[in-house]
């Protein structure tokens, strides 16, 4: 669970292991490359107790509602989160709420499935990524 929340977290494919040399601003998160983009609505989310760090941590599950970009998407549910550490690239995003609408930007790993390299809110991924343009509002 850690290792997929650390790939949560992180704007690169980096293993939890590697520290965050640069906290990227979200425009810079988006435009990397991914395997799939898609929409996912927060089914649960709760604090993170397992992680301390400047701000709250939290996990939540989404589970895939639509397709954006990228590769066909067979896996229904994700767990993203924040681990509250900016050393651990958290954004600082506040926790999700259950029945809100996120965007996921994925990595598939092959023989592990997809994690989300990324995931923002919809009224923000919609500030940030002129791939959502093209959504109804």
């Amino acid at each position: 669970m850690l290792a997929v929340l650390s790939l949560t977290l992180a704007c690169s494919a980096g293993g939890a292991a590697e520290a965050c040399r640069v906290n990227q601003p979200p425009e810079a998160c988006v435009a990397h490359a991914y395997d799939a983009v898609i929409l996912a609505r927060i089914e649960s989310a709760g604090p993170d107790d397992r992680l301390r760090g400047e701000r709250p941590a939290w996990t939540a599950s989404a589970r895939r509602t639509g397709a954006i970009e990228g590769k066909a998407v067979s896996q229904a549910v994700f767990e993203i989160g924040r681990t509250g550490q900016s050393t651990a690239c958290d954004d600082g995003q506040p926790i999700a709420r259950v029945g809100e609408t996120w965007v996921l930007y994925l990595h598939e790993t092959p023989g592990a499935g997809w994690t989300a390299g990324a995931s923002y809110p919809l009224d923000l991924a919609r500030r940030i990524d002129p791939r959502l343009s093209r959504l109804a509002p």
